[in-house]
């Protein structure tokens, strides 16, 4: 033991190093060992004006990290016989619609939580600056209704937020609390998670500041509410771990004097998960679960930013098996590692969004340094080749709208193009208005969120942000042309719609529709908005 702690403590420089280049200002670190809170440290400010240091208590937004919790309440509610793990989603919420027939019929809620679906991510619908939420709760089921098919059902997994958003409105429905307080008095309460809290609140003493880093290291700060602490996030996979073992030992659902249920289902895997593993690699409800040596990171975001993942453990003996999630929104990184054999659990939460997942890397470096593997990777190396790598793809991204940008074409008049621009599900828009002679975009008719459209070519307007106006504005980084481009779909009377790759996962692109358009485009009727 004294050994691991002072590999633990001997992380400070490296930890150090890695926040710099990142462009993390704060960091809480927490480890549990053999059942119990071994190591917690805290480094950088959690308010970087007033110079204050986070610690294990600090509260933090912790994004996706509330996945697995939401699978949990959903857990207490199969117990209590509300549905099952089997029920189609149609027999519980009959709104529920999709237009693929096969989703349509068979879905339940585990396909949705473990990324099955197929359906494709639509993250841009989901927020918008600084984390704003883009749709109120019953928007929730018409968007869901209209997301592409892009991969076949329950043969791919396809990582997104929407599942777990359809699981707070089941949880709603079937329990008549709202999501934050059904969790708030049948998980957090009865563990004594006393500092986490949702929806999400800011009146905490002791609660981290958000950023979002600029190209230049310094920081574009915003005030954003949290959640949770390292602390009650230890306190609450200690349960975890206690009880899925009862519940595996004795084959059943509950653990006496636990409110965590139905825990052989929620931790079963449920999909292959992308990533290299000598072992199993798999996405359960709350975790994906993987043996080392292997990639790590499946649920982060360092995957875009580098052309490799680093393998974690290299060198040891045999297998190990390890639990591991990330989470990630606008001005805050976190990340869990879970070893089931030891009862250890490593606990990873940051206040910026960096140049790389500084999180991701910062407990890879823990978890090695805890399983002591001979051949460790060099994470203050990777963690500076992943913040160039980014900065420098922003900077590709640039250049390559100026290259394929078709020189000495003009627009037509600039009122050809203003109008509303619906989704498919009539429930987000782009608002495509005049101002003092320009054209101007904003999403959700959130005018005071406006972004200046700049003609690109023929009828196609580019809305490009620099790094740091991106990062004032707290937008999450895209850093993919095509999505800073608006390509209006013309007729003889105006636009009818315009075309926009909004989702990676469509990378032709998706139709807008203008409310009221009428018209004909190569000789096919435009339909009325």
């Amino acid at each position: 033991m004294e050994a691991l702690l002072s590999r633990l403590q001997g992380l400070g420089p490296a930890i150090a190093k890695i926040c710099e280049v990142s462009g993390t200002p704060g960091v809480s670190i927490g480890v549990l060992h053999q059942g119990e809170i071994f190591y917690t440290a805290g480094y950088g400010y959690r308010d970087l004006e007033a110079k204050l240091p986070p610690d294990e208590h600090t509260i933090y937004h912790v994004a996706s990290i509330s996945k697995g919790i939401t699978a949990l309440g959903v857990g207490v509610l199969v117990n209590e016989g509300k549905l099952s793990w089997e029920t189609k989603l149609t027999d519980i919420l009959p709104d529920f619609k999709q237009t693929d027939s096969e989703t349509q019929e068979k879905t339940t809620i585990v396909d949705f939580m473990s990324n099955r679906t197929g359906l494709a991510s639509q993250v841009q619908f989901w927020m918008q600056e600084f984390g704003r939420m883009s749709l109120a709760q019953d928007e929730t089921l018409p968007l869901i209704a209209k997301l592409p098919q892009v991969c076949d059902f329950r043969t791919n997994f396809l990582y997104q937020n929407w599942g777990f958003s359809l699981a707070a409105i089941l949880i709603q429905r079937l329990s008549g609390l709202t999501w934050g307080r059904f969790l708030g008095t049948h998980i957090f309460e009865p563990l004594g998670m006393t500092r986490t809290t949702t929806p999400r609140n800011s009146g905490f003493e002791n609660a981290a500041k958000g950023y979002i880093a600029l190209e230049d290291g310094s920081f574009s700060g915003m005030k954003f509410p949290m959640s949770t602490t390292v602390h009650d996030l230890l306190t609450l996979y200690k349960h975890i771990l206690e009880s899925s073992k009862d519940q595996f030992e004795r084959n059943t659902t509950t653990t006496g004097g636990s409110p965590l249920k139905e825990l052989a289902t929620i931790l079963a895997p449920h999909i292959t998960a992308p990533g290299y593993s000598v072992g199993e690699q798999a996405y359960r409800l709350d975790f994906t679960i993987t043996d080392l040596p292997s990639t790590l990171g499946a649920t982060g975001i360092n995957g875009m930013y580098t052309s490799e993942m680093p393998v974690v453990g290299r060198g040891l003996s045999g297998k190990k098996r390890v639990w591991h999630h990330n989470g990630s929104l606008a001005a805050f990184l976190s990340c869990i590692h879970t070893l089931p054999e030891t009862n250890s659990v490593t606990v990873v939460l940051t206040n910026s969004i960096a140049k790389n997942d500084a999180a991701d890397w910062l407990a890879q470096l823990i978890l090695e340094a805890f399983i002591d593997n001979p051949e460790k990777n060099n994470y203050e190396l990777i963690a500076k080749e992943s913040a160039d790598g980014l900065v420098n793809k922003w900077h590709a991204m640039t250049k390559q709208l100026s290259d394929d940008r078709v020189a000495n074409t003009t627009p037509r008049a600039l009122s050809k193009y203003i109008g509303k621009y619906y989704n498919d599900a009539k429930n987000w828009l782009l608002d495509i208005y005049l101002q003092d002679g320009d054209l101007w975009m904003c999403m959700q008719g959130t005018r005071a969120e406006s972004y200046k459209l700049a003609h690109y070519n023929y009828d196609t307007f580019s809305w490009t942000l620099t790094w740091d106006e991106s990062a004032r504005r707290g937008r999450f980084r895209n850093p993919t042309a095509d999505y800073y481009l608006l390509r209006f779909q013309m007729s003889d009377d105006g636009a009818w719609g315009l075309k926009w790759t909004i989702d990676n996962d469509i990378p032709e692109g998706q139709v807008f529709l203008r409310e009221g358009a009428k018209g004909t485009t190569d000789g096919q009727k435009v339909l009325v908005a």
